[in-house]
C-alpha cells in the first residue's frame, strides 16, 4: 500500500477541516431537528394532555394486576411443590437409612419425623402428594404442577406405573393422576 507523506502543515488544515465539517453536520442536524421540536410544541395546545393520556394507557389495568398477581401465586405454589417433593425425598432415603425399606405411606413417613401434614400436602388442594411404594426398595412420589414449566418438568422422572398398587403416571402433559390441565412432576427410586 502507498502511504502518501503530507508535510505537517497540510496535515494539520485537514485535521481542522474534518473538525469544522463534523461540527457543522452535527449543528445542522441539532437546529434542523431542533426546529421540528419547536414547531410541534408550538402546534400543539393539547400536549401535555397527550402526553398524560399516554402515561395513563401505559400503566396495567387493575384486571392486569390481578392476572400478574395470580401468576405468581401460581407459580410459587409450583415452586413449593417441588420444594415438598425435594425435602420428602431426603426424608424418605432417611427412612429408608434407619428400616432398610421405604414407609408404606407419606403419613408413616411424617409421624416417623414428627412433621405436619402442611410438608406433604398439595398448597392447594390440601391433599396429600402421591406416594407409592413398590416392594421394600422403589417407591413413587409425584405433585400435580399448575405450570408447564419446562425448568421442572425436564429434570423429573416421566416414569409409568412402577407396579400394580402404583397409580402415578409421570407424563408432563397431565396430572399425576390422569387430571387434565396440570402437569405431573414424578421422583422414580
Amino acid at each position: 500500500m502507498d502511504q502518501t507523506n503530507f508535510p505537517k502543515g497540510i496535515k494539520t488544515i485537514l485535521l481542522v477541516l474534518l473538525i469544522v465539517l463534523v461540527a457543522v453536520g452535527i449543528f445542522y442536524f441539532w437546529s434542523k431537528n431542533d426546529n421540528k421540536v419547536s414547531q410541534n410544541v408550538s402546534t400543539s395546545d393539547n400536549l401535555l394532555p397527550e402526553v398524560s393520556n399516554n402515561i395513563a394507557t401505559n400503566q396495567p389495568s387493575a384486571e392486569q394486576v390481578l392476572n400478574a398477581l395470580d401468576d405468581a401465586r401460581t407459580k410459587g405454589r409450583d415452586a413449593k411443590r417441588v420444594a415438598d417433593i425435594a425435602s420428602i425425598r431426603v426424608m424418605l432415603e432417611l427412612y429408608y437409612d434407619d428400616h432398610n425399606s421405604y414407609p408404606e405411606s407419606l403419613q408413616v413417613l411424617l409421624t416417623n419425623f414428627k412433621l405436619e401434614n402442611k410438608s406433604s400436602n398439595d398448597p392447594s388442594t390440601n391433599q396429600p402428594y402421591f406416594y407409592t411404594r413398590c416392594g421394600t426398595e422403589n417407591y413413587h412420589l409425584g405433585a400435580n404442577l399448575e405450570i408447564n414449566n419446562i425448568n421442572y418438568l425436564q429434570v423429573d422422572n416421566d416414569k409409568g406405573p412402577m407396579c400394580s398398587a402404583d397409580k402415578i403416571d409421570g407424563a408432563d402433559n397431565k396430572g399425576c393422576d390422569g387430571a387434565n390441565g396440570l402437569f405431573c412432576y414424578d421422583l422414580a427410586f
